[in-house]
């Protein structure tokens, strides 16, 4: 993945600098419309950087963003008619793609529960249901309820993937009807435990550190914070040059810039 990355850093900084001398801004050249297809979980994400980019740059309106399902995003890529796509799985070998930032899964407690860290081991823990009391986890006595998202959803993949290390999910956990349902579940049971994307806003809970890193932007980009996941832009060949150009800058210090400020929890 380093590698990949290395590669499409070197290609899409070249091309924002090639691109920066190659139309003078009277000229009456009509713009080519793109669209960035943007799974629903990383569209906040997007919309920020696209908006951004169109601050400074001259082709930054050519992007038309278009905020997907993240079942239907990789359908409507295969599909046709998208330029790119924003998203979190790694693109197959054969198309062009970029790793422009990273997220993460952070994990919310009841703001009166007394516990402010958890270890990457008792994450897992809890949620394969090794662990099942809140005293096995660093808090006071009660059984901990630990939310979650419904099999079908892509949540439940990518969580398996990352936190649960391909372990199964314990039968035990409470399932949500949607991501957006349970900060608002943790708000309401002391006892309760849910994870989430940091781009999610998550009014009226609190968000634990894990093996005493942050949940943030700096512990991502460190590898600090364990449970991160990478973001890349994802097009065919030939790449538009206009896509080249945006995946430079959001790799840039601005870029990233945009990215820390959407994820800080303060």
């Amino acid at each position: 993945m380093k590698d990949k990355f290395r590669r499409g850093l070197i290609i899409s900084l070249f091309a924002s600098c090639a691109l920066s001398g190659c139309r003078e801004a009277s000229d009456p050249v009509d713009i080519p419309r793109l669209t960035i297809a943007a799974a629903a979980s990383l569209a906040p994400a997007a919309s920020a950087l696209r908006t951004g980019f169109a601050g400074i740059h001259p082709q930054g309106d050519a992007f038309i963003l278009e905020p997907m399902d993240d079942r239907v995003v990789p359908a409507a890529f295969d599909g046709g008619g998208i330029s790119a796509v924003f998203q979190w799985q790694e693109p197959p070998a054969e198309d062009w793609s970029a790793l422009i930032g990273w997220t993460g899964i952070c994990f919310a407690v009841h703001p009166g529960n007394p516990v402010e860290n958890i270890s990457a081991v008792q994450a897992r823990a809890i949620y394969t249901g090794l662990i099942r009391q809140w005293e096995e986890a660093g808090g006071s006595s009660g059984e901990i309820h630990a939310m979650a998202y419904e099999s079908e959803s892509p949540w439940a993949a990518l969580f398996e993937g990352v936190v649960l290390a391909e372990s199964r999910l314990t039968a035990g956990a409470m399932i949500a009807p949607s991501p957006e349902a349970v900060p608002a579940a943790i708000a309401a049971d002391p006892q309760s435990i849910g994870f989430m994307m940091l781009f999610q806003d998550a009014p009226g809970v609190r968000i634990l550190t894990v093996d005493g890193a942050s949940a943030d932007y700096p512990g991502l980009l460190s590898g600090a914070y364990p449970f991160r996941i990478p973001i890349f832009l994802r097009a065919r060949e030939p790449v538009a040059a206009e896509i080249l150009s945006f995946a430079g800058w959001a790799q840039s210090v601005s870029g990233q810039a945009i990215l820390m400020q959407l994820q800080s929890r303060e």
